[in-house]
């Protein structure tokens, strides 16, 4: 069986034969290697001070975009997935893990508590913005892992601050 593009999805087929091979038109400009792919985006990590849950979710994410190599697709859910990380590591760095108070709300908090500088909070916002647009898409939505994995790094960094004391 061949591998097929969908035009009309603008996007391959998966089928038997090519479920495990490297998509490579999709990723021009990208380490095409498998191992130099898996270190670049296993380089992306968070400090060991991280809580567990933010952690995991972080690792959900990462692991979608890898993953792209084959099938370039999960690299958007991979990266909508670090908006949603983002909101859990505001939330349990602003003492509010149940969510009780909006992500706004607590973006701000962490700004008046000293916690983020202005910039921090500006980029916090930006962040909460494109995960309400992943959550509301007005039509199709879909990255390619170099975006991914800038998203990967911005959000590592993000939350790593966030927890610097």
């Amino acid at each position: 069986m061949a591998s097929i593009y969908d035009d009309n999805l603008q996007l391959r087929r998966i089928d038997p034969e090519n479920w495990l091979k490297f998509d490579g038109p999709r990723l021009m400009g990208l380490q095409k290697d498998e191992r130099t792919w898996l270190e670049r985006f296993m380089g992306i990590e968070l400090s060991e001070s991280i809580p567990a849950e933010v952690q995991a979710m972080f690792e959900t994410s990462r692991g979608a975009m890898i993953y792209s190599y084959f099938y370039y697709p999960p690299a958007t859910p991979g990266m909508e997935h670090c908006y949603r990380t983002l909101e859990l590591a505001v939330r349990i760095r602003a003492n509010d893990p149940m969510g009780k108070q909006t992500y706004a709300k607590n973006i701000e908090k962490l700004g008046e508590d000293g916690v983020i500088d202005t910039d921090t909070e500006k980029r916090l916002t930006a962040a909460r913005e494109l995960r309400n647009m992943a959550c509301h898409p007005n039509g199709r939505s879909l990255a390619d892992p170099g975006m991914a994995f800038n998203q990967l790094r911005t959000t590592a960094e993000l939350i790593d601050g966030i927890f610097t004391e």
